[in-house]
């Protein structure tokens, strides 16, 4: 089965938003990646979940919310290299090593033209 049924989405929607909210949150600080995101997230919905969650047994919110903080958390990352030129991760930290050689590229001047212009010179 690939897609989720209308019952496991109603029953794992509030997870989901509330691991995209911390996901998010620990995405904007730098240093702290995807991975602590996803344990957050997961071990806030085993918490929630309390007795009634069957968590280690095919419950699908402990895939979900760690899912959702991952992904979230990768949009996080990115406030701090756009504000204040800091990685908040491992891939931010190549795409800013990677944002000046690509400013090279684009500002460089045009190629020359092939047609020729030949100066006419003056008699005098």
């Amino acid at each position: 089965k690939i897609l989720m049924t209308f019952k496991e989405l109603k029953e794992s929607v509030a997870g989901i938003i509330r691991s995209c909210v911390s996901g998010f949150v620990v995405g904007v600080l730098p240093g702290a990646g995807a991975t602590i995101a996803s344990f957050i997230a997961y071990a806030t919905e085993k918490k929630i979940a309390g007795s009634k969650g069957i968590f280690g047994k095919g419950d699908l919110r402990g895939v979900a919310a760690p899912e959702s903080a991952n992904n979230s958390s990768a949009v996080g990352s990115f406030i701090p290299l756009l504000v204040l030129g800091v990685p908040g991760s491992e891939t931010t930290a190549v795409m800013l090593a990677a944002l000046p050689a690509a400013a090279r590229q684009w500002a460089q001047p045009p190629p020359p033209r092939h047609v020729h212009v030949v100066p006419v010179h003056e008699n005098v």
